[in-house]
């Protein structure tokens, strides 16, 4: 398998409850809400899907964007409230990465100029996603805790 094609493997994390927010919803807050994490984990976590185009202001986005927003501002407001309770609330905002569906809306010229605007001169791949979530719901991202953390190659 190819590392672009790489899956994180979930039994390393036994115990990871991640909260997917989707905006306009009440569901929007983790099931272990009560504060005792499923199984005897030490914690539990909630990891929101954001975007990096927020502050790009790209034309055709508004609605893409204002509800990405959305969840920004909920995974701050989350961290606050179930940060006593002993969970950490973050999200995840990428860039541009090398998935079916941006590779099926550009052509190969296109895919080369979108890499070219990114300063590590690539489009990402979705393993550089998943390693930072990983680590978001590993032992080692339990001090981070509100944060909305980009990966996008630096491109803005």
């Amino acid at each position: 398998m190819d590392k672009a094609n790489a899956r994180v493997p979930l039994k390393k994390m036994p115990c990871i409850q991640a909260g997917l927010l989707a905006a306009g919803t009440e569901k929007s807050a983790p099931s272990t809400a009560c504060g005792r994490a499923p199984g005897g984990c030490a914690r539990a976590v909630a990891i929101n899907l954001s975007t990096s185009i927020i502050g790009a202001w790209l034309p055709a986005h508004g609605t893409y964007v204002a509800t990405k927003a959305a969840i920004e501002a909920t995974t701050h407001t989350l961290a606050k409230e179930l940060g006593p309770r002993g969970i950490t609330v973050n999200a995840v905002a990428p860039g541009p990465i090398a998935t079916e569906l941006l590779l099926a809306m550009r052509d190969a010229a296109a895919v080369r100029a979108l890499a070219a605007t990114i300063p590590l001169g690539r489009i990402g791949a979705p393993p550089d996603v998943a390693q930072v979530v990983s680590f978001l719901a590993g032992p080692d991202g339990g001090w981070v805790n509100g944060q909305v953390i980009k990966v996008n190659g630096g491109r803005n």
